[in-house]
Parts: C-alpha cells; sequence; structure tokens
C-alpha cells in the first residue's frame, strides 16, 4: 500500500513537472559580469532547484557529519567514566581509627 502511494505521489508530481514545463517555453535572459545567455523558464526552475537541494544536502550532511564527532567523544568519555566507577566498586574501604 504504501508502495502504491508513494508511486502515486512520484507520478504526480512528474505530470506537474511536465505540465509544469509545456506552459512555461519562454526564454529568460540570464545576465551575469562575463557574458549573457538565454535559458528557458522550467531549465532555469529546475536548476535552481536542483542547485538548492544540492546546497541543503551539504548542509545536512555537515551537521550530521559534526553530530557523529560528537557522540563519538561522548562515547569514549562515557566508557572511561564506567571505568572508573569500576575501580571505584572494587577498592576497600578503610577503616575509620
Amino acid at each position: 500500500m504504501l508502495r502504491l502511494a508513494s508511486t502515486a505521489l512520484y507520478l504526480l508530481v512528474f505530470l506537474m513537472g511536465v505540465i509544469f514545463t509545456l506552459l512555461n517555453k519562454s526564454s529568460v535572459a540570464i545576465n551575469y559580469h562575463l557574458g549573457q545567455f538565454e535559458l528557458p523558464v522550467a531549465v532555469l526552475v529546475l536548476l535552481a532547484v536542483f542547485v538548492g537541494v544540492v546546497l541543503s544536502l551539504i548542509v545536512c550532511y555537515g551537521s550530521k557529519f559534526k553530530s557523529r564527532i560528537e557522540i563519538r567523544g561522548l562515547r569514549k568519555r562515557m566508557l572511561a567514566l564506567e571505568q572508573e566507577i569500576q575501580n571505584l566498586r572494587k577498592m576497600p574501604l578503610k577503616d575509620p581509627p
């Protein structure tokens, strides 16, 4: 059931993209410092979405990598503290004089 729903969603997004492309055939001039070129509106929008997705993935994976490093350090600290607790439990209690 989930597979059918996800396939239907992909098909809907694809059809919306095709309709958007067919309705926006006009070109847009892109001017930058060294020159100029023209692109269809649909290609420009697709390019902007692609760049946004790539930048979002870079930011997400960067924070995920940072979190993994922090988790690794915390696990090492936890193991050291657990070892210290075990050592303290093994120490004999001193009798008062």
